[in-house]
This record gives C-alpha cells, structure tokens and sequence, in this order.
C-alpha cells in the first residue's frame, strides 16, 4: 500500500461492511490497478471522514 488507508478508514466511520462493500466496487470498477484502487478509495475516504462527496 501506497497510502495509510487503514487510518483513513477507521476515521471514516463506516462499518466493516460498508468498507467492504466500498472497496469492492472500486475494484470492480478500476481491476487490478492496485494504485488507482488506492487513489480512488483514500479520495472517497477522505470525502466522507470531512462529510462532504468525492
């Protein structure tokens, strides 16, 4: 990993689930392009932990 998502996920305040569910789908969307995966998760990351939208 490129990024500190782990931390950005724990002050996101979403739920395992929702974590998983979040992270599939940029996968699915992206493949297996680990750092656009990475890029895209900490962007919609960061969004929600400030409240606003990616």
């Amino acid at each position: 990993m490129m990024f500190d998502l782990e931390g950005l996920k724990r002050s996101s305040g979403l739920s395992a689930e929702q974590l998983e569910v979040l992270e599939a789908q940029v996968r699915a969307e992206l493949g297996r392009d680990e750092l656009m995966v990475e890029l895209h998760l900490l962007r919609v990351l960061e969004a929600v932990r400030r409240g606003g939208s990616p």
